[in-house]
């Protein structure tokens, strides 16, 4: 997982071009915490600590929402779709 974190630390891709993915719970945790650490540390997020929840976000956290529509009319397929936002302050 380490290493995961530092080649996505390193990449030159811009932050709204990076993204992790993990199926454990238990996993997404762990890199979400170590995310934020790299962050924290290179100063992209920055500031109060507001928390909602068990989770905790600060200005410049980018924040993902997953919205799924089921198969409409009998029809048993899903579809998601990703909308990600970045907090200002």
């Amino acid at each position: 997982m380490e290493h995961l974190l530092n080649n996505w630390n390193k990449s030159n891709f811009s932050l709204e071009n990076k993204l992790i993915l993990a199926v454990a719970n238990r996993d997404v945790d762990a890199l979400n915490a170590g995310a934020k650490e790299l962050l924290k540390s290179r100063g992209i997020i920055s500031g109060d600590e507001y928390k909602i929840g068990d989770d905790s976000y600060m200005r410049g956290d980018r924040i993902v929402v997953i919205i799924t529509e089921t198969g409409q009319f009998g029809h048993s397929h899903s579809k998601n779709h990703f909308k990600s936002y970045f907090l200002d302050s």
